[in-house]
């Protein structure tokens, strides 16, 4: 039975079944000995180490294996360190430990298992977090000085609560170290931490943005995604999915930066169906009203840097329709929010509008008046001007569908280029007046050297196309022939054996010498050309792919107009079809 009395509440926990063998033991200054040591530990765990042991002064370095280990039972060591409640949960840990040095240094390499786990926010005594399964691979944890590194951190069946306070910071983050100054901290240093990829499996996060005015809160359900590598030096890539209330989906993607010296972020993120009525309170303090019915779908990009944030917020709403009882509040607009709903609405109920808003982390200001007296104003204005900012309007897709995307060196659509010609072709179903002007283009240096890639590709295919003609296997064009990585080099060598490459390396008889694969292959890429008529084909080619892709849209013909070929000289430009309403 052991106790711990330096924490308070004292630790106390029993330790049964132990087995200790060791060897060389004294306690002689630096001496050391082999430690060999296996117990449980509670009513669950074992817990065994094997390594060496050093008394004098005290230190350890060795292999732990643990595993059913009752976090409640150590509970004084975490919440002196964190302020939440814990309640529940089990430990298991399997790598290397090193404790030991004056001052005391401590070091983990391995991987950490925490199950069941439930933990309470200590201030509200509320529900904090909680999941059945979080895993902690490749851990490499060390202090004096502070470094932590984890390759991989999964996490299933969880909740948690957070929230993003009016000076921007998280609550998890206030919750790490004990400080009752809440006041900005807007500089810092760089943290020493490289998270590696973060996932998340059916989840539920509560989530309350405090900075945003007003605040917004949503329950999110059915949380699932990653998040790449974060460290001090590189952002994380952002892709999780869940849902409002176990029904609108959201989407979120972009990059954030938590452990650089400055918080940056570049998110996205989309919302499908989410019932308005719900917001009924924040509707009654802004606007004066309440809502009867409507549902919201928004996309939302946020960037924070230089401690300043800037956000583009599309949100359309669907029969938004407000009790028509105005309600007293001080906070409302005075403007005839009734008639801009009128005007905002289209012939189906459809209100789309844009929210730009900006403003520092330090000092947030919004004007949510001012916002509706723009979006109003920027409708009209969009009414009055070209077919083009209706189109905008209506899809949201101005600038994405101005451009359709293509692979170097390749006229073919791929599925991003296919989604937005199926979002242009139905835009323009809708809007018969208007004509398409379609201009291929090309990245000189980009595309050059894939159409050179793909001219040494096509001969490795043709000489195969010859083998399998021979056989009588051979398919319907030289486009159908596959090439596997492991008959790469049989082809290469072919190729390079049928070519007219001049100066190639030849023995005493003047027969080919073998020369290494890659230099093969660099001898054979030096020797295709490729020219500006190539490239002009290449973006002529990616218009008609385009047009004729619109067409199968059922667009006449006569609306689509193929320009000249631009080929970019100078600065590179994506290789790409640009595209122009008129």
């Amino acid at each position: 039975d052991a106790e711990d009395r330096v924490p308070q509440p004292t630790v106390k926990f029993a330790v049964h079944d132990l087995s200790l063998h060791a060897s060389d033991f004294s306690n002689a200054r630096d001496a050391k000995s082999t430690v060999a040591l296996k117990a449980r530990v509670g009513r669950q765990g074992r817990l065994a180490y094997d390594g060496a042991l050093a008394t004098n002064p005290f230190a350890i370095a060795g292999r732990v294996d643990a595993s059913g280990l009752d976090l409640v039972a150590l509970r004084s060591y975490i919440e002196s360190q964190v302020d939440v409640s814990l309640t529940a949960g089990t430990l298991a840990a399997k790598g290397n430990v090193s404790l030991g040095g004056s001052p005391m240094k401590a070091a983990w390499k391995g991987n950490v298992t925490v199950a069941d786990f439930a933990a309470l926010d200590k201030p509200t005594a509320s529900d904090l977090a909680r999941w059945k399964r979080l895993a902690l691979e490749g851990m490499d944890v060390a202090t004096e000085p502070l470094r932590v590194s984890i390759g991989r951190i999964g996490i299933e069946d969880f909740y948690a609560r957070t929230i993003v306070y009016q000076d921007g910071t998280l609550n998890f983050t206030r919750l790490l170290v004990k400080d009752t100054d809440t006041r900005p901290q807007p500089e810092r240093e760089a943290l020493p931490v490289t998270l590696g990829r973060i996932e998340l499996a059916r989840g539920n996060v509560n989530f309350s943005d405090f900075f945003v005015r007003p605040n917004y809160t949503a329950n999110l359900t059915d949380v699932t995604g990653s998040i790449t590598t974060m460290s001090a030096e590189k952002a994380g890539d952002v892709a999780i999915a869940a849902r409002v209330n176990d029904n609108a989906p959201v989407e979120v993607s972009g990059r954030i930066h938590p452990f650089a010296k400055s918080l940056t972020l570049d998110i996205a993120a989309k919302a499908r169906d989410i019932d308005l009525p719900q917001l009924t309170p924040y509707s009654v303090k802004y606007a004066g009203y309440g809502i009867e019915k409507g549902k919201l779908s928004l996309d939302v990009h946020y960037v924070v840097e230089n401690r300043k944030l800037s956000a583009d917020n599309r949100l359309v709403l669907d029969q938004l329709t407000f009790n028509p009882q105005r309600v007293d509040s001080a906070t409302a607009t005075k403007l005839p929010v009734l008639l801009a709903v009128a005007l905002l609405k289209d012939a189906r109920g459809v209100i789309d509008i844009d929210l730009p808003i900006s403003g520092s982390l330090d000092d947030p200001q919004f004007s949510v008046g001012g916002l509706i007296v723009r979006v109003i104003v920027n409708l009209i204005a969009k009414a009055a001007t070209a077919p083009f900012a209706l189109l905008s309007a209506a899809f949201g897709k101005g600038e994405e569908l101005s451009v359709v995307p293509f692979a170097p060196g390749s006229a073919a659509l791929d599925e991003e280029a296919r989604k937005r010609i199926e979002t242009l072709g139905k835009a323009l179903a809708q809007r018969p007046g208007l004509k398409l002007d379609i201009g291929g283009r090309v990245d000189a240096e980009a595309d050059r050297e894939a159409l050179r890639r793909a001219s040494v590709d096509t001969a490795l295919k043709r000489e195969k196309l010859k083998s399998l003609a021979a056989d009588g296997n051979a398919p319907a064009s030289v486009d159908a022939v596959q090439i596997g990585a492991d008959e790469r080099t049989r082809w290469l060598t072919a190729a390079y054996a049928g070519s007219s490459i001049q100066d190639r390396p030849r023995n005493a008889i003047g027969m080919l010498k073998e020369v290494p694969p890659a230099d093969m292959e660099a001898m054979l890429l030096a020797q295709a050309k490729v020219g500006d008529e190539d490239l002009r084909l290449l973006a002529n080619a990616r218009a008609q792919s385009v047009k004729d892709a619109l067409m199968a849209k059922g667009i006449a013909g006569d609306r689509l107009f193929l320009t000249v070929a631009r080929l970019e000289p100078g600065a590179a430009k994506a290789p790409r079809v640009d595209l122009a309403l008129r």
